[in-house]
């Protein structure tokens, strides 16, 4: 895939999947994104233990990241950027319940630093929840903790139709404590925050709420 963005340049993405990997109830799946801002490499695997639809599924995850944090002064002006890196290695087990509830608790070891991942190295444990109780209704929970700090984010989002129109309200707290700056809050998440740069603001707390209206123009279009 490509893109384009004003604010954040080119983006180019490659991925593969395999459902079956080698003829096995194994899946397996890797991204590769380059990026003006970010480089991001990203592979997982999860192990079908009953050929099938499993409720309970052990998983692997491997996710190694350069990114260049974006500084901005109090009127706005853009700063020099600062080089990060980081990766986080996850070993995790997963638990559905039903069709609307996945509970994943998983042991991780995170490094992370300046230009390279000469830096600091510490084990983790995550926790993440994952629903959608009712219909048009999504819920997602992340929380990390390591001995060097901790973070938690809790959002969630109703899609309400009603004919051609379409309401989404959408809400997230986020809080952390002591994060690296490639791990703190940038206002808006990865899209940004109306009249300011993507990433102008970043923070240890967030309270974000928006209301969305789309109305259907005619198929997939919609204003």
């Amino acid at each position: 895939g490509l893109a384009y963005d004003p604010e954040k340049g080119g983006t180019a993405w490659a991925g593969l999947s395999d459902r079956q990997l080698f003829g096995t109830t194994l899946e397996a799946s890797a991204l590769g994104t380059a990026g003006r801002f970010q480089q991001e490499f990203f592979a997982t695997a999860l192990w079908h233990a009953d050929g099938g639809w499993s409720r309970l599924t052990p998983i692997i995850m491997l996710r190694v990241r350069g990114e260049q944090i974006r500084r901005f002064d109090t009127a706005g002006v853009e700063r020099p950027s600062i080089g990060t890196t980081d990766a986080r290695f996850t070993v995790a087990l997963e638990q559905r319940f039903g069709e609307q509830w996945r509970l994943r608790l998983g042991g991780d070891l995170l490094t992370w630093g300046g230009e390279t991942l000469r830096g600091k190295t510490r084990p983790g444990v995550s926790l993440r929840l994952v629903g959608t109780p009712t219909d048009g209704l999504a819920f997602r929970s992340d929380v990390l903790v390591t001995k060097a700090w901790q973070s938690a984010q809790v959002g969630a989002s109703r899609k309400i139709p009603a004919g051609s129109w379409t309401l989404l309200p959408a809400g997230r707290v986020g809080w952390t404590s002591a994060a690296p700056l490639q791990w703190t809050l940038p206002l808006g998440g990865p899209d940004g925050f109306p009249g300011l740069h993507q990433g102008e603001r970043r923070g240890a707390r967030e309270l974000f709420g928006s209301l969305r209206l789309g109305h259907a123009l005619k198929g997939p279009v919609e204003v």
